[in-house]
């Protein structure tokens, strides 16, 4: 007779569930602008799934219950959300002007892996975590290379040629291999816009594993 007044108290006693909490700070508004992804009341080495550009990347939160990437902002293209099982979903969305980049990268991989993006370009510069802004105006967006993503690159005004994506492999879980996802925007934002999704299965830690190459040929001029 007791066992349904004490499950009663058990329910009302029970703290209730903070929801997820996404915020965005917004800077101010230029070609190839970034701005820090923060997720807030998250669970603890619980995976957070943020769902942008069509994409389904995986945050994982530190003991705090927090979890923050660096993203660009895109025309048509700031729209985040974010979901943890019991925690629900939560979403925002910034509106901009301007003019995006000419090629996005972003690229993520399994947990307990550590690799560093590269990406080439036609002159022959490598545009990765030591030499983050390159000559004719690549950009590795700042990233923590514990976590499997999304590592993002940026070119606001491409040269005309062929780039070049790899992964340097700093560590692979022992006795595992490694599946690295690339997704790549040309011209993201615009009518022009083109979408090409790379995936491979790294194996071995000892080389660079090249992803793909993307050619920017005969682009219209910015306006």
């Amino acid at each position: 007779m007791t066992v349904v007044p004490l499950l009663l108290w058990l329910s009302l006693s029970a703290p209730p569930v903070e929801p997820l909490r996404i915020s965005l700070p917004l800077p101010g508004w230029s070609a190839a602008e970034s701005t820090q992804l923060v997720v807030e009341r998250a669970r603890p080495d619980v995976p957070v799934l943020l769902r942008w550009l069509g994409w389904d990347w995986t945050l994982w939160p530190n003991a705090a219950g927090r979890a923050a990437v660096s993203v660009p902002l895109v025309p048509q293209r700031n729209v985040f959300e974010v979901e943890q099982l019991g925690k629900g979903r939560e979403a925002v969305a910034v509106l901009g002007t301007g003019v995006g980049p000419d090629l996005l990268v972003a690229v993520d991989w399994d947990p307990g892996a550590r690799f560093d993006l590269q990406v080439t370009d036609p002159a022959g510069e490598v545009c990765e975590s030591a030499n983050r802004r390159t000559t004719h105006g690549g950009v590795r967006l700042r990233d923590d290379p514990e976590a499997p993503g999304p590592h993002v690159f940026l070119l606001s005004q491409g040269q005309a040629g062929e780039y070049r994506i790899a992964v340097a492999c700093g560590r692979l879980p022992a006795g595992r291999s490694v599946r690295v996802r690339t997704l790549a925007l040309v011209q993201p934002g615009t009518a022009a816009e083109e979408r090409l999704v790379f995936s491979m299965v790294v194996t071995r830690c000892d080389e660079v594993a090249e992803l793909g190459t993307i050619s920017l040929v005969g682009r219209p001029a910015r306006p």
